[in-house]
C-alpha cells in the first residue's frame, strides 16, 4: 500500500488580505454569505 503526501505552503499574507477579515465578519455577524461567493469564485 502506497500513500500519497502532498503539501502545500500557507500563504500567511495571501490569508490576511483575502480572507482574515472575511472570516472575523463571518463569525460576527453569522453571515456565511460572502464566504461562500468566495469559495465559488475561487474554486
Amino acid at each position: 500500500m502506497s500513500l500519497e503526501h502532498r503539501a502545500f505552503i500557507f500563504d500567511d499574507e495571501r490569508f490576511d488580505s483575502e480572507l482574515r477579515n472575511l472570516l472575523l465578519n463571518a463569525g460576527l455577524s453569522n453571515n456565511i454569505d460572502k464566504i461562500k461567493n468566495f469559495i465559488e469564485q475561487n474554486k
